[in-house]
């Protein structure tokens, strides 16, 4: 549940941009465990190589807090005011200038704040256009398996208590220390462009879901359960089982659920492909077509991966391909990713 808060902010500012932050303001929005606002000591971080320090050691603080419980998101820019019993809100919006440079000084301060590193930290720069000199910058500090994460400048361990950074007990600090690693397992996908085609009408392409973990700790008990929902008469969808080590059985004629048997173990940055898509579409697209994809381990919450081409998506990206085959990947562009680490060609 908390992972899923978090992706809902995550993705409505990376789907929305400008709109999600302005939203924030609108709404009052209160600052909670997931989400922290943050104002720069200086507003203008042009020609700024480094962190004022102020700036070093809310984020640092951040990233230790956020990193030790549940993640969470720094927006840098947002100002705050108390409102009723001491809950700060967002108030008003304060843009940085330039705020690329000062994305630029965060990564390069992250990997010199804690220990150890919490090197999943990343930035999203948020400007009305793109030629605009101001903006926002929001820092995605998420759950670690690395924890626990000490403040190198004051030695202390922080967690997210409500609306604010907490220095850790020493009950939970010994807890942290002394317990077993978790794994992390999720979904990757190995895309073949060069086989896509066009035949009969029909865009054939194939999707293959890989099983990661890195986590610290080994994967074991892995599931993976998939769905594919409107899927027409005119429309092929074949599943592949890909790997022996791996049982399942059909849904409704929607989805297969597969499990591992018990002589499979991930261990750390270890990776395992079970199940491949074999796709065939062509018009008319009379449903929108969604793949929901849930992996997990014992020890482990489930994580989630969900793609959604609404029909008239799917027509526009069908024509898009047949009158130039072959220019872009379509197994990418059906799951609105750009290719990433996470996928293979």
């Amino acid at each position: 549940m908390g992972r899923d808060i978090l992706n809902t902010y995550i993705e409505d500012i990376k789907s929305r941009k400008i709109e999600a932050i302005k939203s924030l303001i609108d709404r009052r929005e209160v600052e909670q465990y997931f989400i922290d606002f943050k104002l720069t000591v200086i507003r203008d971080y042009s020609n700024k190589y480094s962190l004022e320090n102020n700036d070093r050691e809310n984020l640092a603080k951040a990233i230790s807090g956020f990193g030790n419980s549940e993640g969470g998101i720094i927006i840098w820019g947002v100002e705050t005011k108390i409102k009723g019993n001491k809950c700060d809100y967002a108030k008003m919006l304060r843009p940085i200038t330039n705020p690329e440079n000062f994305s630029s000084c965060i990564n390069s301060e992250i990997s010199r704040l804690t220990i150890p590193a919490h090197d999943l930290v990343y930035n999203i720069v948020v400007k009305e256009n793109d030629t605009a000199r101001e903006g926002f910058v929001v820092t995605i500090i998420p759950k670690s398996n690395k924890a626990p994460h000490q403040v190198i400048k004051s030695n202390r361990y922080y967690m997210r208590a409500g609306d604010s950074f907490m220095p850790v007990p020493h009950a939970i600090l010994a807890g942290m220390f002394g317990r077993r690693p978790s794994p992390n397992v999720f979904t990757m996908f190995t895309l073949n462009p060069s086989k896509e085609k066009i035949e009969d009408g029909y865009i054939t392409f194939s999707i293959g879901i890989q099983i990661v973990n890195d986590g610290m700790g080994i994967a074991r008990d892995v599931y993976l359960n998939t769905y594919m929902f409107g899927v027409g008469e005119n429309h092929s969808v074949a599943t592949e089982i890909t790997n022996t080590h791996f049982t399942g059985y059909q849904v409704f004629g929607i989805g297969l659920n597969m499990i591992a048997k018990p002589s499979l173990i991930l261990a750390p940055e270890q990776r395992i492909q079970p199940l491949a898509y074999h796709c065939k579409f062509k018009p008319p697209f009379e449903e929108d077509i969604i793949l929901q994809i849930m992996t997990g381990a014992e020890g482990q919450p489930p994580c989630r991966f969900e793609a959604i081409q609404t029909k008239e998506e799917m027509g526009k990206l069908y024509q898009e391909y047949l009158n130039n085959p072959g220019a872009f990947c379509f197994a990418e562009r059906f799951l609105k990713r750009e290719k990433k680490s996470n996928e293979e060609s």
